[in-house]
């Protein structure tokens, strides 16, 4: 299993729950079974990787946000809810901290 094909499957994996609504895109112990991995192992081998699954449910967050605001499919207050962010605020900051601009900016084109 390569380095790239294991962080791309984790990053996959936690996209598709999250489109599917479930808060299992969220767990780490989910994901690992999903996967055929231990809890463990699956957090072994990603910081062998140096990332780790925190970074890998931050960058899927990231690449949902992105795609949704490009297509015009969501508010902010929907994408909130979607990435599984606890309140608008949380989702304002990472977006910021993403792309160093908002939402609504990002999606007008700005």
């Amino acid at each position: 299993l390569s380095s790239e094909s294991l962080v791309e499957r984790v990053r996959a994996h936690v996209i598709t729950l999250m489109r599917e609504g479930s808060t299992d895109a969220f767990d780490v112990n989910r994901v690992a079974r999903r996967l055929g991995l231990s809890r463990r192992t699956l957090q072994r081998r990603l910081t062998e990787r140096e990332t780790s699954f925190r970074d890998q449910v931050d960058l899927a967050r990231r690449a949902v946000a992105l795609t949704e605001l490009r297509r015009g499919a969501c508010t902010a207050t929907d994408l909130a809810f979607l990435l599984g962010c606890s309140e608008n605020s949380a989702f304002s900051r990472s977006f910021r901290r993403w792309t160093g601009t908002t939402a609504a900016q990002y999606a007008r084109g700005g």
